[in-house]
């Protein structure tokens, strides 16, 4: 899912909601756990924060980096990420905390339910790390959030339509 309304639109809030959405027919199918990653900007942190728990999600059930110290966060991650509903970080976590350098494979990697990329022109550039870092993250539903998902050239939503869709925009 792209959303890609102007600014101040509560592009935030649709996000909170389609996770919510998601979440409630995975229960509804018996699923037991369900794991989001939302990648987004530093200053976007205290506002994931902020708007999941208006949502009615429990503090206790949202684990936000912790800029000057993501040792605890890679650590939850590496460790299975078992102990949280939302994970929340900012991009340039993307390439500092180990979890996020190796690809996952095998029976244990980590497959999130649904990641979140807001400001989502951060990763239009497919040579970037942080770009090459999300895009190694395997999730079952993903959903890009932008005010300018474009600026003045097709290519510069490309490789976020590819992380939406490799099969598609491949």
């Amino acid at each position: 899912c792209l959303i890609g309304d102007s600014m101040g639109t509560g592009k935030t809030l649709s996000g909170v909601l389609l996770d919510r959405e998601e979440r409630m027919r995975l229960v509804f199918e018996k699923q037991d756990t369900f794991r989001t990653l939302i990648v987004c900007t530093k200053g976007g942190l205290s506002v994931w924060k902020w708007h999941l728990e208006d949502q009615g999600v429990p503090p206790g059930r949202i684990l936000v980096i912790d800029p000057g110290n993501r040792a605890p966060f890679d650590r939850e991650l590496s460790s299975g990420a078992l102990n949280y509903d939302y994970y929340v970080l900012h991009y340039p976590a993307l390439t500092l905390c180990p979890f996020f350098e190796k690809v996952q494979i095998g029976r244990n990697a980590l497959v999130w339910d649904h990641i979140i990329a807001d400001e989502c022109h951060l990763i239009k550039n497919k040579k970037a790390l942080r770009t090459k870092a999300l895009k190694r993250q395997k999730a079952k539903k993903r959903t890009a959030l932008s005010g300018t998902p474009a600026d003045d050239k097709p290519m510069d939503i490309w490789s976020v339509l590819h992380w939406l869709d490799k099969s598609t925009y491949s």
